[in-house]
């Protein structure tokens, strides 16, 4: 049941990259985002040997991305949402549709979202809890669940657990456009804090 190591981890970087600025980019996903084509997918069966190195405090970069994909890490914790109602408490990231997520540590499924079409919500996702380090992650807006996985189950670092999608309140509902995503919450404590600066900087992934 449990896929060890990261599927295509060779892709990713050994060490920060810098996080120079790309250009204008919207720190909110209120609107849904321009459409993205698909990307080709790496095999679910594919198991890499190694894992790169973390610098102190890094958290493993939570997509696995290749050469010719599109990923973007938008710096908007803490946006508004619902009209000012609410904070946005984590970090969104734009990818093309069903890139493989990871678990970014060790530890237990500890909750699992479902999609049911009502266009809102955390769509499809997991809750992964590290309890030797007293941190919650959460990833939402899944395309699907990785085959397989269930409450309860424990998951290694780099191990996939989705696919990026745009369930829930993501944009799935519109006709005219797509906002594949992934929402990335980092809660030490289960408290959410800003996770941008701590991501691993991976190669072919632009920062905001």
């Amino acid at each position: 049941m449990l896929l060890s190591g990261a599927v295509g981890l060779s892709v990713l970087a050994l060490g920060r990259l810098g996080s120079g600025s790309v250009g204008a980019a919207t720190s909110q996903l209120d609107k849904p985002g321009s459409a993205l084509e698909n990307a080709v997918r790496v095999s679910a069966t594919t198991t890499a040997t190694t894992s790169p190195p973390l610098e102190d405090g890094d958290i493993l970069f939570p997509i696995i991305v290749g050469v010719d994909e599109y990923c973007f890490v938008m710096d908007n914790f803490g946006a508004s949402r619902a009209g000012g109602s609410r904070r946005h408490v984590g970090v969104d990231i734009g990818a093309d549709v069903r890139l493989p997520v990871i678990a970014v540590v060790d530890g237990t499924l500890s909750k699992k979202y479902e999609d049911y079409g009502s266009c809102s919500g955390a769509g499809h996702g997991w809750t992964l809890t590290d309890e030797v380090n007293d941190v919650v992650y959460k990833f939402f807006h899944l395309d699907s669940h990785e085959e397989g996985l269930e409450v309860g189950d424990t998951v290694t670092a780099g191990q996939i657990i989705g696919y990026v999608g745009e369930t829930g309140t993501s944009g799935v509902c519109s006709e005219r456009y797509s906002n594949y995503h992934l929402h990335f919450e980092y809660r030490p404590g289960d408290e959410p804090n800003d996770s941008f600066d701590l991501l691993q900087r991976a190669p072919n992934v632009r920062f905001a």
